[in-house]
């Protein structure tokens, strides 16, 4: 038996100041010098959103980041609500595409920046990164809508603009403020949740200390879950193709998972090795998967570990927040628990703080029994 266990993986959390300007540089006009964009949902759509007050927790960061900054910033949320869990549902992609010209819109009437915190679905992420990284070629590095997204995977943790031109002399930022304001290379979004390479050299290091080859990658397929099939193709191929310090490993199985479906059903092969389980869902239906196989005798006997990755994840707090709220139903789950290895990520240089403040920190519809 592992007896549980959490693994943190070391990952650089990007922080985004989008370039601003003491206030006495704007002449007249607007005086708002960031605006920000945010997305709100449905709570069907997601546990996330019955846990977490996104709002609260976006007003407490953008305070943060204002209280250090000096002279301080003046900056105006925006806030857009879209029914639907998927871009079909109440014909959300239309909703959203009618929301991004709104905020293009409020982008060339301000003097200042237009950044969007978002969005709040991994459905939505393909059509928003698209919009956001083309952008408009005759538009000035100021007059672009930029992006921070913290549910969207990307290649790298930085895109850059399809398009990048020189500096546009016709724009609407004041002479003064031109040259600091106009850049060839800046960057359309950052992501700050892990990269595919970052996940993969955690869990190669985690086989190869342990000498486990024989793998599974079981990944969700629901509304929650987002889309999540291509990254855990990534992974697999990825681990079955190895590098100079780990692996090749033995990926024998790739599996879609869904709520509702019998997943001990899925380790009734006898004759099938196996000694690591990757579950790419959110904490909800891996308490699912872990309650249907507890009994399955290789995992009572120990043989294979349950590697539990956020696919979301980008801070090991929030996901140990998820994952108290599924435990504290208190339910047993035996010796599939014993065999959960939980691995999530902490910012680069920073240790793990079982007291910290986060956990403290709920939501109007979260109640914890201690």
């Amino acid at each position: 038996m592992f007896g549980g266990a959490i693994v943190y993986v070391p990952a650089s959390l990007l922080l985004a100041v989008l370039g601003v300007i003491r206030l006495e540089c704007v002449d007249g006009g607007n005086s708002d010098l960031l605006v920000f964009h945010y997305i709100l949902t449905e709570e069907r759509c997601g546990s996330d959103f019955k846990i977490f007050n996104f709002v609260d927790s976006l007003f407490y960061a953008i305070d943060y980041i204002d209280a250090n900054y000096q002279p301080r910033m003046t900056y105006t949320p925006y806030f857009d609500f879209l029914n639907g869990c998927s871009l079909r549902d109440q014909d959300r992609a239309g909703k959203l595409m009618t929301t991004m010209h709104s905020m293009r819109t409020i982008t060339l009437e301000i003097v200042g920046f237009s950044v969007l915190l978002g969005p709040p679905l991994t459905v939505d992420c393909d059509l928003v990164n698209d919009w956001i990284s083309l952008g408009l070629s005759h538009t000035s590095a100021v007059d672009r809508l930029y992006q921070i997204s913290y549910a969207c995977r990307s290649q790298s943790q930085v895109t850059i603009f399809t398009k990048q031109e020189a500096l546009v002399v016709d724009s609407q930022v004041p002479t003064s403020m031109t040259s600091r304001r106009t850049d060839a290379n800046n960057f359309a979004a950052i992501s700050l949740v892990l990269t595919t390479s970052t996940l993969v050299m955690g869990l190669s290091a985690l086989l190869s200390t342990y000498g486990w080859q024989d793998i599974a990658v079981f990944y969700e397929v629901s509304l929650e879950g987002g889309e999540i099939a291509s990254l855990a193709q990534q992974i697999a191929l990825m681990l079955a193709l190895g590098d100079a310090g780990t692996g090749p490993f033995n990926v024998v199985r790739r599996q879609r998972l869904r709520p509702g479906m019998d997943h001990s059903a899925l380790l009734g092969d006898k004759n099938s090795k196996l000694d690591v389980i990757i579950l790419l869902t959110r904490p909800t239906l891996a308490m699912e998967f872990l309650l249907e196989t507890r009994n399955v005798m290789a995992i009572r006997q120990g043989k294979i570990a349950i590697i539990h990755l956020e696919p979301t994840d980008m801070l090991t707090y929030d996901v140990l927040r998820l994952w108290r709220n599924e435990l504290e139903r208190g339910i047993d789950l035996a010796a599939s628990g014993q065999c959960l290895i939980i691995m999530t990520a902490l910012p680069t240089g920073t240790a793990y703080q079982s007291n910290s403040s986060i956990y403290e920190h709920v939501s109007k519809n979260e109640v914890y029994v201690d």
